[in-house]
């Protein structure tokens, strides 16, 4: 055998062995801590985007969403300690609690629209699917910003210039998040108290101190130059919609 078959046959097993190992990490890992997190917590925000807005694309959120989550669980994290796991564990379970009471106080406000399965199963995936999303990400910014809690005050400008690179990260990042749902629901999401405000900046609806003053008025002056500018109430919610995503 001459030394180029040699080698030709010692790269065809080593190429054989990688896509083995891949294939069985794909059975037994891969499973477990990406394709099924990411099914639930698509499932999870999938629910939430159904009882939230009606007018959205559901399949079209649906493939963002599980494209999203899937490569959020793909995305690797460092191997954690007992209690980095608890300090990870805990704000998850609750941002998962608060994200459970949303979903099941808004299925009773629109009056059981499905049925009592329906509604439990969901609720199921909308919990668990949560908390597991909200683990990752809290694992992603643990190793993410693990090194500054280490640093000696020697290292204080370089900390301060990776915390401001972190920082325009982690906005870019929530930021195209926002703007992905934005232009699903343009112009935008009106809630009860926005509408009360756009009422008082319109002369509907008198001025109370349950809503933020200042804030009313600046929502008041982006909803009137919003219509300046594209010519009608959409425009005004959408410009509005959009300034608040910033700040």
């Amino acid at each position: 055998m001459s030394p180029e078959t040699g080698s030709l046959t010692t790269n065809r097993s080593h190429n054989l062995q990688r896509v083995t190992t891949g294939n069985n990490m794909f059975k037994s890992k891969n499973i477990k801590t990406i394709i099924i997190p990411a099914i639930l917590s698509s499932c999870a925000f999938g629910y939430i985007s159904e009882i939230y807005d009606k007018k959205t694309n559901g399949d079209l959120t649906a493939l963002f969403l599980t494209v999203g989550f899937f490569l959020l669980f793909a995305f690797k994290t460092k191997e954690k300690d007992k209690l980095t796991k608890i300090c990870i564990c805990v704000p998850s379970a609750l941002f998962a609690l608060f994200t459970g009471l949303f979903f099941f106080y808004k299925v009773e406000a629109l009056g059981h629209i499905h049925t009592y399965w329906y509604n439990a199963f969901a609720l199921f995936c909308v919990l668990f699917g949560s908390f597991l999303a909200f683990c990752k990400l809290i694992g992603i910014i643990y190793d993410k910003t693990e090194h500054l809690t280490s640093g000696s005050t020697e290292n204080a400008v370089t900390d301060k210039k990776v915390l401001k690179k972190l920082f325009r990260k982690y906005f870019l990042i929530i930021f195209l998040c926002h703007l992905f749902y934005f232009l699903l629901s343009l112009p935008g999401n009106l809630m009860h108290d926005n509408e009360y405000q756009m009422f008082v900046e319109i002369g509907m609806a008198k001025l109370t101190t349950h809503h933020p003053i200042i804030h009313t008025l600046i929502f008041g002056k982006l909803y009137i130059l919003g219509i300046m500018l594209f010519g009608d109430e959409r425009g005004g919610v959408a410009l509005y919609t959009f300034v608040q995503m910033l700040f």
